[in-house]
């Protein structure tokens, strides 16, 4: 398992109007966790103080600015695509293309492609492809080798991993992996 803390701030629709319409993920700068931070468990109740509206309107300012990553996965509003993506997260080193997985729902691989493209905006083999990727971050963190990982995420090879981990995230698995251990240290020593 890997440690996560998640937060849920809302924000006016008025005012969201401004931010990317699009679900995201973006990176999470210093300033934006602190300011999140501050939210978070700064009062709950209103009135807000003028400091907290000052926080929130900087907090959005922030999010105007910052990049976003590649790690967002869209799911589908389709029920039997949504099926379709929980049975390829449950099975990531299987090695069923999209005929057989399209013959498993009764649906001719022509249809599963255009309902897939259609509810997810990606087409199949890119959706599996940063799935599988996604998926192996968890792996990677827990520490396992980066070939064991490869493998278990329906890899064929350990340099057809690290080419994909590349193409998609902009560093090696190995380079991501000191980075978040970087972090991960950096964020200890900070911590009282």
């Amino acid at each position: 398992m890997t440690a996560v803390t998640a937060h849920g701030i809302f924000i006016a629709e008025h005012i969201a109007k401004e931010l990317p319409q699009m679900d995201c993920v973006v990176n999470v700068s210093p300033l934006m966790r602190e300011i999140i931070s501050a939210l978070v468990y700064g009062p709950l109740e209103p009135p807000l103080q003028l400091r907290d509206a000052l926080l929130g309107q900087l907090l959005v300012q922030e999010l105007k600015t910052v990049g976003h990553l590649p790690f967002y996965l869209p799911w589908p509003d389709d029920q039997q695509m949504s099926e379709v993506c929980e049975y390829l997260m449950r099975h990531p080193s299987h090695a069923n293309n999209a005929d057989s997985i399209a013959q498993r729902y009764a649906m001719t691989s022509k249809t599963l492609h255009r309902r897939f493209l259609k509810s997810t905006g990606m087409n199949f083999g890119q959706w599996r492809q940063k799935m599988r990727l996604i998926k192996s971050i968890e792996m990677l963190l827990q520490g396992r080798a980066i070939i064991t990982v490869a493998a278990q995420s329906g890899y064929d090879s350990h340099s057809a991993y690290c080419v994909a981990f590349k193409k998609t995230f902009g560093c090696p698995p190995s380079e991501f992996i000191a980075a978040a251990r970087n972090i991960k240290n950096n964020a200890q020593e900070m911590s009282p």
